[in-house]
């Protein structure tokens, strides 16, 4: 139990700290913030290790804890903690409470098991990372990129609102097992609108994936913002994006069978690799080529 109560309280406790030593050098923070993201893999493992079986719903169901979503997080943590720890020697101090606010935005996300918590947690993952490549506001170019991202990805959000606000109208709850059960009695009742909720949402993740034809905003972004922030925007956030798209194929039975899903995924993939491959031949910046 106390374990478990680390692991609700620790990414609390990280923002605290780092607020603490916000005034602090760089050097200090840096450690600091490698420090307390290493205890918080610390426990992860611990509850891997010691309740293999571990299926545990957390506030009424609005948080739950298994195997999979704690090794997805494990994973993410320790590829942010290697980026931390190579790639920023010489940034500023804010940068690493706007990268810690992420990490907590991110593990809310994997960990959710309601609409409500998934949206705020969204929203915090997202907050941070306009942050995050605002950073150069005296710059520009990378201002307007910046500003470009932000408004892109909120039009994206309200489609994920809306695909929400559709699945509540079917199902009258926002829990995702309920939804889950919900919606498989509804089967072919409702068949349209189940596909047109999840297409939205699917939109959304899409874009955060930067996946064809939803990448326009990616090559500038990724070249107009710092050298240093490059490898968190190009890594993190698609992880945490695959993570939680792996998280809902498991627990929406319905998500991979339907029949507009499978369309768009199949849409998506192809334009990418065709896009990506034509791209390439006529880009000579290294950051709009790993785009």
């Amino acid at each position: 139990m106390m374990s478990l109560i680390l692991q609700i309280l620790g990414p609390i406790f990280n923002l605290f700290f780092v607020l603490i030593f916000s005034k602090s050098n760089t050097g200090i923070l840096k450690k600091v913030s490698f420090f307390l993201i290493l205890s918080y893999i610390i426990f992860n493992l611990q509850l891997i290790l010691n309740y293999p079986e571990l299926n545990i719903s957390l506030l009424d169901g609005l948080l739950k804890m298994n195997e999979t979503n704690l090794l997805l997080s494990l994973f993410i943590l320790i590829i942010s903690i290697l980026i931390i720890n190579t790639q920023y020697n010489i940034i500023k101090a804010e940068t690493y409470i706007i990268l810690l606010t992420n990490i907590l935005g991110i593990n809310y996300l994997l960990f959710s098991n309601d609409w409500l918590i998934t949206i705020i947690a969204w929203e915090l993952f997202n907050m941070s990372l306009y942050l995050l490549v605002s950073l150069r506001s005296d710059n520009e170019a990378s201002l307007a990129a910046s500003l470009k991202y932000f408004l892109l990805s909120a039009l994206s959000t309200t489609f994920l609102l809306l695909g929400v606000s559709i699945m509540y109208y079917l199902t009258g709850s926002t829990n995702y097992e309920i939804i889950n059960i919900n919606l498989i009695e509804l089967g072919n009742y409702n068949k349209t609108l189940i596909e047109i909720s999840f297409s939205l949402i699917l939109f959304t993740l899409l874009f955060k994936l930067s996946a064809a034809p939803f990448y326009q905003w990616a090559p500038d972004l990724y070249e107009n913002i710092e050298n240093n922030i490059t490898m968190w925007m190009i890594i993190i956030p698609k992880l945490t994006v695959l993570s939680f798209l792996y998280i809902l194929t498991n627990i929406f039975t319905l998500f991979l069978n339907l029949f507009n899903i499978q369309f768009i995924l199949l849409i998506s993939g192809i334009l990418s690799i065709f896009i990506g491959s034509i791209a390439l031949s006529n880009q000579w910046f290294i950051k709009r080529f790993l785009a």
